[in-house]
Order: structure tokens, then sequence, then C-alpha cells
């Protein structure tokens, strides 16, 4: 079929492939059926556009494989970590890219800040809240020593009164 319109590239170079090697591609909705040259073999549907891309493409690479459509192991890709293209510079990427990149650093620059700021407020006020507990434990211990020297005195008072009042006068 080949006034077929693919919007994803990895799409368009399987069709492309399937056609070179016999298959018939027909769209029906938005599906794609995959037709073998060997007529004993199941037509494959897959989507024409795959949502979650990478894992819809493999899913659609697996099942054309199976079914005998011969599509090179990792199309296009570097096969060792030396292939692989060197990382962009930030001087070279897209002004765009450059910009959003910036602002999300000043925005996650901010939030760091802002966090750390509330850090340090949380850990005064647990400074100050230890040091309310030391000064209450002490007041504490304070009036517990004045409680005991009061009853101490009140106690020797009531002693005396009831000396006092066994003297009888003579």
């Amino acid at each position: 079929m080949s006034g077929l319109t693919l919007r994803h590239p990895t799409m368009r170079e399987l069709h492309r492939l399937a056609l070179d090697r016999g298959w018939r591609v027909e769209q029906h909705g938005a599906e794609l059926h995959w037709f073998n040259p060997d007529k004993t073999v199941n037509m494959v549907v897959t989507p024409m556009s795959p949502g979650d891309h990478d894992r819809g493409l493999a899913n659609s690479v697996a099942q054309l494989r199976r079914v005998g459509l011969d599509i090179p192991r990792r199309r296009g890709m570097p096969e060792s970590p030396e292939q692989l293209p060197a990382q962009q510079p930030a001087a070279e990427l897209d002004p765009f890219v450059r910009s959003l990149a910036d602002l999300i650093e000043e925005e996650l620059a901010r939030r760091t800040a802002n966090l750390e700021s509330q850090v340090q407020e949380l850990e005064d006020r647990a400074t100050a809240l230890a040091n309310d507990n030391a000064d209450l434990r002490q007041k504490l211990k304070d009036c517990d020593e004045g409680i005991e020297q009061r009853a101490e005195q009140a106690a020797l008072a009531a002693v005396r009164e009831m000396l006092a009042q066994r003297r009888v006068p003579r």
C-alpha cells in the first residue's frame, strides 16, 4: 500500500522494509495489517502510531519478527558504547532547551533554598523547645525542693503547736 502515510519514522522504516521483502501492508482505521507473502502465516495487527512509543514499537517489531519479517537487530543503533554519539555540549543546545534548563535549575535552587530555610527553622525551634524543657525541669526541681522545705517547716510548726498544747501553765 504505497499511499500509506505513517507519522512515526520507525513505523515508516518497518513499512518500507516489509514492502521490499514482498509483504502487503494495509491500513484499517488506526491499525496496520501486515500480511506475510507466505499465505500460511497469520497476519499481524499493530497500531499505526504506538502511544507508548518505546514499548509499542518493541512489541510491534517482536510481533513482526515472530511471523517471519526479517528485521535487523538494533537497526541503526550503535553496537558498542564507543559508537555512541558524544553528548552535545551545553553551548550547542537549542536556545529554547537551554532557557528551559536554566528555568528548571533556578526553580530547583529556589526550592532547595526554601527547604534549607525550613529545616533551619525547625532545628531552631527544636533547640528552643529543648532549652525550654531544661528550664522547666529546673523550675520543677526548684519547686520540689521548696515544697519539701515548706513541708518540713509546716511539720515542725505542727509538732511545736502540739507540744505547746500539752504544756499546762502553772
